[in-house]
């Protein structure tokens, strides 16, 4: 299946290389905004537009038990950034990337293992026959559909860390845009 790319996420469509060449010393890392509106939900929420947001696990090493976007680091055999949401949207959630909607602001963390860019992206996964929200369970333990009416209390229905709390309503503002 191939997936499209809308011109605002193009620029990420460039070689791994030259994207670890602007970020030395950083590891590149995806968050990834899954937009839906439909049969992935159930039951129907009062908003038709939400985001996927799933729990680290809690033998997880860094923010266990937190709230957060879907995504990870990218790997050797990633060609560019977009193949790293892909991947990683497949790793964590089960669902297949469909297209890529856009970007929004990114950040940078720190963990035991160093220092992190994060790169973050809207997209749209495939909601036919089958389609459902798997976990890898070495990661993740649950998950929650957050929509726009969310956003003033991500932090006391969910708990995320204070960068992931500002990724997510500025992933929503965007949402709320398409």
């Amino acid at each position: 299946m191939s997936v499209k790319i809308s011109p605002f996420a193009s620029a990420f469509a460039v070689p791994l290389e030259y994207m670890q060449a602007l970020n030395p010393s950083k590891r590149l890392v995806v968050g990834v905004a899954i937009a839906t509106s439909s049969s992935l939900l159930t039951p129907n929420p009062t908003s038709s537009k939400r985001l996927l947001i799933v729990r680290r696990a809690a033998s997880e090493s860094d923010f266990a038990g937190l709230y957060e976007l879907p995504g990870g680091g990218s790997e050797p055999e990633d060609n560019n950034l977009i193949d790293t949401v892909v991947r990683e949207t497949i790793e964590e959630t089960g669902l297949k990337v469909t297209e890529v909607l856009g970007t929004f602001e990114g950040f940078e963390y720190e963990t035991k293992g160093g220092k992190s860019v994060e790169f973050n992206f809207l997209v749209r996964v495939n909601e036919g026959k089958g389609a459902a929200v798997k976990l890898n369970p070495e990661e993740h333990d649950t998950y929650a559909w957050v929509g726009p009416e969310d956003a003033e209390t991500l932090q006391e229905k969910w708990g995320l860390s204070g960068a992931m709390e500002v990724c997510v309503k500025d992933a929503l503002e965007v949402l709320e845009s398409i």
